[in-house]
């Protein structure tokens, strides 16, 4: 009996320690889910520099939040994995992955519209309608900054993908639970 009572206090504490770590992480999604809100109502009302600060702090939660996750490590998880808990975390980490992809998306979305902000009808329309041969200094700055501004989509784009990939695997870990 000695042997078992030396095995389940650490195991308790063990399990213990998982059911804190899910209530600090469910902390930290609530957390990060209303800046990505906020950057939502920002971006609304095209207020590019509020939702880009919105958004840089969501992601920067659910960055926070997975380290956490990580710094539990995968042996620790493997101890847990036939506890219920052991599956919310799994479907947890999930979460916290697309959550930073769309709130990284949100910001190359918010750098994209400062980009286009910054282009005057003149300039499009010189970048448009110039001949090749006719070099202008206007015409450069657009195409550096369409060249930024389509990084930017295209960084968002990645991001988005990422948060739809990270659907499928919580949407997967799900189902496996459930079966």
């Amino acid at each position: 009996t000695l042997l078992f009572a030396v095995l389940l206090i650490p195991t308790m504490a063990l399990v213990g320690s998982m059911f804190s770590l899910e209530r600090t992480l469910v902390a930290d999604v609530a957390e990060a889910s209303k800046k990505l809100e906020e950057a939502s109502v920002a971006m609304a009302s095209l207020d590019v520099a509020a939702a880009s600060a919105s958004f840089a702090v969501a992601e920067q939660r659910f960055r926070d939040a997975q380290a956490q996750l990580q710094d539990v490590g995968f042996g620790v998880l493997s101890l847990v994995a036939e506890l219920p808990i052991s599956a919310r975390i799994t479907t947890g980490a999930a979460v916290l992955a697309g959550g930073e992809h769309l709130a990284a998306a949100g910001e190359e979305l918010a750098k994209a519209l400062t980009m286009l902000g910054g282009f005057t009808p003149e300039q499009i329309l010189a970048d448009v309608f110039v001949s090749p041969e006719e070099d202008s200094s206007a015409r450069r700055v657009i195409q550096q900054d369409r060249v930024v501004f389509e990084e930017a989509l295209l960084a968002a784009a990645a991001h988005l993908e990422g948060a739809v990939e990270a659907r499928s695997e919580e949407r997967r870990v799900g189902k496996e639970c459930r079966s």
